[in-house]
């Protein structure tokens, strides 16, 4: 089984403000009218990536909207890791000369659970759990994942509209890795923040068996 980024995120949780803010690096004016310039910005933004990456590898979550790939060998037991669950995009699987198959998406649902299951009604034929096991990637199911952004068809995206409910907890934790990634500590001091960071995202583990 494996899982695939095919959209990633279109913003990151926490921005460059506030990262700014919670490093309390200066930033700069410039022109006129004066806009605020991020020195080493660039740099800031790469960390802000890094840092969401690592809490979501460490929370096996998907924070902001993005649509995943998901591969396997069967239809047996697919659970549709990353969440918060938004929707199912595509199901999909490859035929043995390579032939890549859409199924209806209207013949499959998903479960209620933290990690939904991915279950076909009974209409479904028979075979259809056994049709890919030729190869160890066949089924591939795409769907997206995250915690909803509020925006409605009335109220384009905004940054803001795709990380409200992205919970304060993990916006620090992103924080606190983005500092780490940043500035010099001491061991003690660096292992602290690790604990604090760690504390942070430790209620958001998802626990799979």
């Amino acid at each position: 089984m494996n899982i695939t980024v095919v959209v990633p995120p279109p913003v990151e949780p926490v921005t460059l403000a506030e990262a700014y803010a919670h490093l309390r690096w200066d930033t700069e004016l410039e022109g006129s009218p004066a806009e605020v310039v991020y020195p080493l910005g660039d740099l800031v933004q790469r960390n802000i990536t890094s840092a969401r990456i690592f809490v979501e590898q460490a929370t096996r979550r998907a924070l902001v909207m993005q649509k995943l790939r998901m591969s396997t060998g069967s239809f047996a037991d697919i659970e549709l890791l990353r969440p918060p669950f938004i929707s199912l995009e595509s199901v999909e699987y490859l035929i043995d000369d390579g032939t890549v198959t859409p199924l209806d998406l209207e013949d499959f649902f998903t479960s209620d659970d933290e990690i939904p299951r991915l279950r076909a009604y009974s209409r479904v034929f028979d075979g259809a759990r056994d049709l890919a096991c030729w190869r160890d990637d066949a089924v591939r199911v795409a769907y997206w994942a995250g915690y909803a952004p509020t925006y409605t068809a009335d109220s384009p995206p905004v940054v803001d509209s795709y990380i409200a409910n992205v919970p304060a907890s993990l916006k620090d934790a992103i924080l606190l890795q983005v500092q780490l990634l940043c500035d010099r500590f001491d061991v003690n001091e660096k292992s602290d923040l690790e604990r604090t960071r760690d504390a942070l995202i430790s209620s958001f583990r998802v626990h799979t068996f």
